[in-house]
């Protein structure tokens, strides 16, 4: 975590007074969508040099035609996750003024498009086969696996085609069968593999979120104040620094989780002492129950 954003609904700009307690500066008082709040943050990233590959978001960003158009007119490569009833055209689309039938009538002047029908990407992952398994991620418990595929498609903006197409991803969770609808503009020479880790490594993002409100307090604030609300956010930030920091030092010789992380540090406090005994203790029996966790895993798969 590196970056956030205050969303204000209109009805809080709206209300001066409310945002005048609330000490918001002048220059924030105007409505912003999350979808440009998101798109700041991007832009932010990119000014101030920090390294990325590819931008994922979940639906809600992912159903933003405005936002994925931005993105590409940045060059940037992004996953977007789509709804199931998302239509997309499979055969390369052409928009044509359809050709006047019979004498009565007007002229026909709006673009249709007339050589293909378009289709919900639900409807899609029921006739795919050759369905690739492919390993996304290393868990505790094995390796996570998903049926995937990809197929190249054109979408759909205002009625009409986009010119360029691109990858729907498509996976399926190899334990629940929940399938996953992602749009993908990442180039034609993608391997397969790489796609599917891609549409995936948004769980990280998740799992990131729950770290920081079960560890971090993130979800804790009871402040409804503009720098209050910032500062909360940037301690949590920070502290999730010092967390990641300290897994990564320790798992060169350690498997330590970040719940392991805060058992090591409640231990330097020097406020609340705790036996390096009883730290290690601890420590050991959260290792071995994980190693057991994956050992059965693995023995039913």
């Amino acid at each position: 975590m590196i970056d956030g954003r205050l969303y204000l609904p209109q009805k809080w700009i709206d209300d001066k007074a409310r945002c005048l307690k609330a000490k918001i500066p002048h220059d924030e008082l105007k409505f912003r969508t999350k979808h440009e709040l998101g798109l700041e943050m991007i832009d932010n990233a990119i000014q101030e040099g920090i390294p990325f590959s590819y931008v994922t978001m979940d639906g809600f960003y992912g159903e933003n035609l405005e936002l994925l158009t931005e993105l590409e007119n940045r060059g940037l490569t992004f996953v977007a996750d789509i709804a199931i009833d998302t239509l997309v055209y499979v055969e390369k689309p052409v928009a044509e003024v359809p050709v006047k039938k019979g004498i009565r009538g007007r002229k026909p002047t709006i673009l249709k498009v007339l050589n293909t029908l378009s289709a919900r990407v639900d409807s899609l992952s029921s006739s795919i086969e050759g369905w690739k398994l492919i390993k996304v991620r290393k868990t505790e418990r094995g390796y996570k696996k998903v049926c995937f595929k990809a197929i190249k498609v054109w979408r759909r903006q205002n009625k009409l085609p986009c010119e360029k197409p691109l990858w729907l991803l498509i996976s399926k969770d190899s334990e629940t069968s929940e399938i996953k609808y992602s749009l993908c503009n990442a180039s034609e020479d993608t391997p397969l593999d790489e796609l599917a880790k891609m549409q995936s490594s948004r769980y990280w993002i998740e799992r990131a979120f729950q770290d920081a409100k079960g560890n971090c307090g993130m979800a804790e604030y009871m402040v409804r104040n503009w720098n209050a609300w910032h500062h909360h956010m940037a301690l949590v930030m920070l502290a999730m620094h010092i967390l990641i920091s300290y897994q990564k030092k320790f798992n060169k010789m350690y498997k330590i989780s970040i719940p392991g992380d805060i058992w090591i540090l409640k231990y330097h406090n020097p406020l609340k002492r705790i036996d390096a005994w009883e730290i290690a203790r601890i420590l050991n029996q959260d290792n071995e129950l994980r190693r057991k966790a994956r050992i059965s895993r693995l023995r039913g798969s």
